[in-house]
């Protein structure tokens, strides 16, 4: 969903639909009506410390429902209590889990890891106090027109709330706008090739290659445009230096 779709897979059920993006050479974004998932590339050294985080995160969150769920049973057997009564305990458990979860109190997978320090992000930046207009029909999502491409050799898989997600695209798409426009100016000028060559039968071009100083402002433009693997890669090193881990 992130970027042009460049095919839609028939939905398992109904409910969920699954849109697949190509956001740079090699990424893949997989969002669902219910929940996104975000494969997201980054560097080997990030994503190593991302998990060793995570894994810590994820040992004692299971240590809290082990602890949590013997109470309930103990408790359960020594009550007496009812197949109906042990339903609704464990339906009050788990609604404490995921009101753990929500406030970053249990953080044992990726998503509620890095989930806060997402937040902080969007908060610095302004954009959670913003109301975004939905991103066009058919224009690019994750990945706005003219973003540069990064090379990265690893890849963290985070699931996000629909919503964060949602608001992450717009903010990302919104914000670029005004460098897109002016980047899709300067190609109209100097051609879509950094020798200034005319592609595509472009009007306006000016019949030479772009001076050091044009080179200078199409790049001043392009580093304006921010994309939403931008943002989760500051997320994450944000998480990774607030969370140190021995050894």
């Amino acid at each position: 969903m992130f970027l042009q779709p460049y095919g839609i897979r028939r939905p398992v059920c109904r409910e969920v639909v699954q849109l697949y993006a190509r956001c740079s050479p090699g990424e893949l974004v997989l969002l669902r009506s219910r929940r996104a998932d975000v494969q997201r590339w980054c560097a080997s050294e990030l994503a190593e410390a991302v998990a060793a985080r995570v894994e810590v995160a994820a040992a004692a969150e299971a240590a809290w429902w082990k602890q949590r769920r013997d109470e309930l049973d103990a408790a359960a057997e020594t009550e007496g209590w009812s197949t109906g009564q042990l339903a609704a305990a464990r339906r009050r458990l788990a609604a404490e889990h995921a009101e753990l979860r929500a406030a970053g109190v249990l953080r044992g997978a990726r998503g509620a890891w890095v989930l806060p320090a997402v937040r902080e992000v969007l908060a610095e930046r302004g954009w959670l106090t913003r109301r975004w207009r939905p991103v066009p029909p058919g224009a690019r999502r994750g990945r706005p027109w003219g973003a540069a491409d990064a090379g990265y050799r690893a890849q963290v898989v985070l699931q996000l709330p629909d919503e964060l997600a949602e608001l992450l695209v717009r903010a990302c798409w919104w914000t670029s706008a005004p460098a897109v426009a002016t980047l899709q100016q300067w190609y109209d000028q100097h051609g879509d090739h950094w020798r200034g060559e005319r592609h595509g039968g472009r009007r306006g071009w000016s019949g030479s290659a772009p001076s050091q100083a044009d080179l200078a402002a199409r790049n001043r433009a392009a580093a304006r445009i921010v994309t939403t693997g931008q943002v989760l890669r500051e997320a994450l090193q944000r998480a990774v230096s607030a969370d140190p881990v021995d050894g």
